[in-house]
């Protein structure tokens, strides 16, 4: 009776410790089966979705079609009209767009109860139209003019006349010939002189020198961001083909040394602020880039694009303020 209950105790202690583990290969059956059974899922669920069907290629007109050229001729005289239309509306944007760029400049002017003789009488730095922009346009050319050490007179070399301004000039030795530093540095830049014949560059030249230095320029005509080539100059005169033949930067090389001789003094090199002033699209900007050898401040065909006074540095130095 003992060896009975000894051997039911037993079976009763395995009936309550079986595990619940199954073998390896039953539960990768399982996993295969259960993949299987979702692959069959995903097939049939895509045979119930519609599908888009791809459009098929355009054949083209058969060759045996008797109308084939005329219809031809036909789409190309509609891509011609097409592209004709585009043009007109472009053409007439820009002309709506040199409208506006007219009455900006149209408000710029003297207004029509002050006379020429007043105004050349007067200080041009002082005067103060009654539109907003001209009067900004002022503030902002004395703030230039009142930081800057040396000043750079910017003229368009087609027109140097005309782009000059000596009332300007006048006032800046006036009104800053007592400073402890002595008076302010005026330097005329003659810029674009590859638009202009080198016998005409070089009668300009020795005009203006007369009065002022004056450095023979012309910025670099490159697309790049950075790096921009300054070409050596020419010793004397200029010749068209030495204008004509570089995309770099002609006369930078001049330029600069003649700003680092003026920071020097008594063998001691001391910074300077170089102002660059002049009329609208001479070309201030494009001698700045020209000279950093970098697209360091934007330029634009439109006049007036150049709103605030812009500071780059050359080097510890020189520093060049853009108006």
């Amino acid at each position: 009776e003992k060896a009975e209950d000894f051997t039911q105790f037993v079976r009763m202690a395995k009936k309550k410790t079986r595990s619940h583990r199954q073998s390896l290969s039953k539960k990768y059956l399982v996993q295969k089966k259960v993949k299987a059974h979702r692959k069959k899922l995903n097939k049939s669920s895509k045979k119930t979705t519609h599908t888009r069907r791809k459009l098929k290629k355009d054949p083209g007109i058969p060759n045996l079609f008797p109308l084939k050229q005329q219809l031809l001729k036909q789409i190309l005289r509609n891509k011609r009209k097409a592209i004709d239309e585009k043009e007109e509306t472009q053409k007439r944007r820009k002309k709506a767009r040199m409208k506006k760029l007219r009455a900006a400049a149209e408000s710029l002017t003297v207004p029509s109860g002050q006379s020429d003789a007043a105004t050349r009488d007067e200080n041009p730095l002082a005067i103060s139209g009654k539109s907003g922009g001209k009067k900004w346009y002022y503030r902002e050319l004395s703030k230039v003019i009142a930081d800057a050490d040396v000043i750079l007179f910017v003229l368009d070399c087609r027109d140097p006349i005309g782009c000059r301004c000596p009332q300007i000039e006048k006032s800046i030795i006036q009104q800053h010939s007592t400073r402890t530093n002595g008076p302010k540095k005026i330097i005329l830049v003659l810029n674009k002189v590859d638009l202009v014949p080198a016998s005409v560059v070089a009668e300009w030249m020795k005009l203006f020198r007369r009065e002022y230095p004056t450095v023979l320029f012309k910025a670099s005509t490159q697309d790049q961001r950075r790096n921009l080539k300054i070409s050596r100059s020419f010793s004397k005169a200029p010749t068209d083909v030495q204008l004509s033949s570089s995309r770099g930067c002609v006369g930078g090389d001049v330029l600069l040394q003649l700003l680092k001789n003026y920071s020097r003094t008594l063998d001691i090199k001391q910074a300077i602020t170089v102002g660059v002033i002049g009329y609208p699209n001479v070309g201030k900007s494009s001698i700045i880039n020209s000279l950093k050898r970098s697209k360091a401040t934007e330029t634009s065909a439109s006049p007036g694009h150049t709103k605030f006074v812009q500071e780059v540095r050359l080097d510890k130095y020189l520093t060049l303020l853009d108006s």
